[in-house]
């Protein structure tokens, strides 16, 4: 019989192509397009000693949790300890990410149902503003959006990013199996921005769920000017759970504004060739960056500071040239 690690890579491949063949991602790759940017963690995110101290820290909880669920390494305290060690550490690497630090208010914005949703807005007034909205059960506390945020700010961008409807301190109901509601909210945060922030320009840049809600909101409101995906989910797993949004939703991407998409080569909610195939059917103007070297456990969200370091600089990068 074949080793178990070659059948489970064939077993991985054919589900590769079963799941671009799902999606309707059938078109090639078109010879005109640009070929998309492949980011190589290892070898061009920002290495800082905090940034080092925490992937350590958390590589030392990692392999003691891994042998405690096989009845083995040191016990329960000792794991504890390694697992604050590790919190505290990721803490200061990111509060590390952007010097000085960035200075942050709250601020409160009413959704459309009524609802109030809780938002931090970093930076000033400018004419380009950023609303940043957070993954499915994330708020705006994710580390991808802080990152971002901050990182937009150092660049004269004000953000406000938010928990959407029914999560954090954001009061409602998610509406999951028709969350309609949650487009309609980021269009009213885009509105707040354009009062508020003073923006001529808001660009809308969202996290797994959140950037189907970004892509949504910029196919419907007049208001957006651009968008950004993060890890946009196309798998089947994705369709399973949100039928409404995966199907429906998925046409309002294929607007003609400007967009960016962030996809790790090893997301298991967004297998890289069928993803790619559908990006190719997207109206341009458009742009897309594949990270190698995400966790593959973990890789459908930017979960360290080297990671979200990377993507910060590159999401601002494009916002840079788009405004």
């Amino acid at each position: 019989m074949e080793p178990f690690a070659k059948r489970k890579e064939a077993a991985d491949a054919a589900r590769d192509d079963a799941m671009g063949d799902l999606v309707g991602c059938l078109s090639a790759w078109p010879a005109t397009e640009a070929a998309p940017e492949i980011v190589d963690v290892a070898r061009h995110a920002p290495r800082t000693a905090a940034a080092r101290a925490a992937d350590d820290a958390a590589r030392s909880l990692e392999a003691a949790e891994r042998a405690r669920a096989w009845g083995q390494g040191p016990p329960d305290d000792v794991v504890a300890q390694r697992r604050q060690r590790s919190i505290q550490a990721r803490a200061k690497a990111k509060a590390a990410l952007v010097h000085p630090p960035v200075a942050e208010r709250r601020v409160t914005v009413m959704g459309a149902d009524g609802d109030t949703l809780h938002g931090v807005v970093a930076g000033t007034q400018s004419e380009t503003a950023l609303v940043l909205v957070p993954a499915l059960g994330g708020t705006s506390d994710m580390a991808e959006l802080c990152g971002i945020a901050r990182r937009a700010a150092s660049r004269n961008i004000a953000s406000i990013r938010y928990d959407q409807r029914g999560t954090g301190q954001s009061s409602g109901s998610a509406s999951l199996m028709e969350p309609d509601g949650e487009v309609r909210d980021c269009e009213e945060v885009v509105k707040w921005a354009r009062a508020h922030l003073k923006a001529k320009r808001v660009f809308v840049v969202g996290v797994s769920f959140g950037a189907a809600v970004a892509a949504a909101a910029a196919g419907r409101c007049e208001g957006v000017d651009g968008f950004v995906c993060i890890s946009y989910p196309t798998d089947y797993l994705w369709f399973l759970t949100l039928p409404h949004a995966a199907g429906r939703w998925r046409g309002y991407a294929d607007v003609a504004k400007p967009k960016l998409f962030v996809w790790g080569t090893r997301d298991q909610y967004a297998v890289k060739e069928g993803a790619l195939r559908w990006y190719g059917t997207l109206a341009p103007p458009k742009d897309v960056v594949l990270f190698e070297g995400l966790d593959p456990k973990r890789g459908h969200v930017f979960h360290t500071v080297s990671l979200v370091a990377a993507l910060s600089e590159r999401v601002i990068a494009w916002v840079l040239k788009m405004a």
